[in-house]
């Protein structure tokens, strides 16, 4: 049993493989639990390194931040149990400790003194002021602008962290933990009131100070496919082009989308002296003045956690686009609530073959349908009442 000064700062379930990383801290004990459940559960405690080839390594802990000479900078203790087939391994560094489990039922980390940077939404948590490896940063921004993007941005970062010079992330007021999350990757991050979609976004891409910038959402994510791509335009200096577009994917309900939203091309990539952002609220375009070209591999978007949030997000936009048409003269006519939103619905599920899609091809149609007989509802109740309505 732990003692009662112990702390316990992880613990994961039915996790077949985890890592943590932290620096300065004083690891007390570390328990696993295998597969199957019914097997003990040990506690193994990191040894000097004479002890590394013994099952159980017991013997006092080292303060991990300075690991001592003689174990020497990335030395590897490693415990394992042949009759629970656990291997864990215990990496140290002069600035950091890494910890490897696999195959575990339940692990917790006791720790005597100091903090532990682990979030579950992050895959391979990063210390504060995190920076990418040196040498493989490309001259290139990411802009992002962010609002209470706590759950997605970990994942987004962790994919451009050691592509990109630098990260860009402009926050309209967040409430949760996004600004510790972008501090965590080494991130620009600053406060800018809500200008609007279009306004917020150049906005984020003129505090850019790197030639070239990706400009991404925070529920998006780069495949390495993509990312080699933007690596090989660099290989032999400045590319080419002006611009770059990629092909979004989306995730929704469970399942990849390969029709109804399924090829989406977004110009993301572009010479930061050429570009900016047009369109109106909340459809926002990013424009560029000189030749575009595509790239391979697929941006892959994590737009909607459910129904309801599709749901919700389509009023919410509605509305916004409502205000946009209001404010450029735009009037609502009889067929803006008859024939364009059928018409809708039916370009998503056979032009655009949403059916291909199965019930989720359905839905998406049935939702592009709502959309569009929304917006238009709620541009006739301006009409009619006279109201203006928040953007949210």
């Amino acid at each position: 049993m732990p003692r009662d000064n112990d702390r316990l700062v992880v613990q994961w379930r039915g996790h077949r493989r985890q890592a943590v990383r932290a620096a300065g801290v004083a690891v007390d004990k570390i328990e696993v639990a295998s597969r199957p459940r019914h097997l003990h559960q040990r506690s193994y405690r990191v040894a000097p390194k004479r002890h590394r080839r013994h099952t159980i390594l017991p013997g006092a802990l080292g303060q991990w931040g300075t690991p001592p000479a003689a174990d020497g900078a990335g030395d590897t203790l490693v415990a394992e149990c042949a009759r629970q087939q656990q291997r864990l391994q215990f990496t140290a560094s002069p600035g950091a400790f890494r910890i490897k489990v696999q195959d575990v039922q339940r692990l917790r980390i006791y720790i005597r003194s100091g903090e532990l940077s682990e979030r579950k939404s992050l895959p391979h948590p990063r210390p504060l002021g995190y920076k990418p490896r040196v040498g493989t940063a490309l001259p290139l921004s990411v802009a992002i602008i962010t609002l209470n993007e706590e759950a997605d941005l970990p994942r987004c970062l962790e994919s451009v962290h050691d592509l990109a010079s630098e990260i860009v992330i402009l926050d309209s007021g967040s409430t949760d933990q996004t600004s510790r999350v972008a501090q965590q990757f080494g991130a620009i991050f600053q406060f800018q009131p809500w200008q609007g979609h279009v306004g917020q976004k150049n906005l984020a891409l003129g505090r850019c100070t790197q030639p070239w910038v990706l400009s991404l959402d925070a529920d998006e994510v780069l495949t390495q496919e993509l990312t080699r791509s933007i690596r090989d335009l660099f290989r032999n200096g400045d590319p080419g082009e002006d611009g770059y577009w990629v092909n979004r994917r989306t995730f929704y309900l469970g399942e990849w989308i390969w029709h109804a939203w399924y090829p989406e091309w977004r110009l993301r990539l572009v010479r930061n002296s050429r570009a900016k952002w047009t369109g109106y609220d909340p459809h926002d375009k990013l424009e560029v003045s000189g030749p575009t070209a595509r790239l391979a591999g697929d941006l892959l978007h994590y737009s909607y956690r459910d129904m309801q949030d599709h749901l919700q997000r389509i009023v919410q936009y509605s509305r916004i686009t409502a205000d946009s048409y209001a404010r450029r003269g735009r009037r609502c006519r009889w067929y803006h609530l008859t024939i364009v939103p059928a018409w809708a619905f039916w370009k998503q599920l056979i032009l655009r073959q949403a059916w291909r899609d199965g019930w989720r091809g359905w839905i998406i149609s049935f939702y592009a349908m709502v959309h569009v007989f929304s917006k238009y509802a709620f541009l006739l109740e301006k009409e009619l009442t006279g109201t203006q309505s928040r953007e949210a």
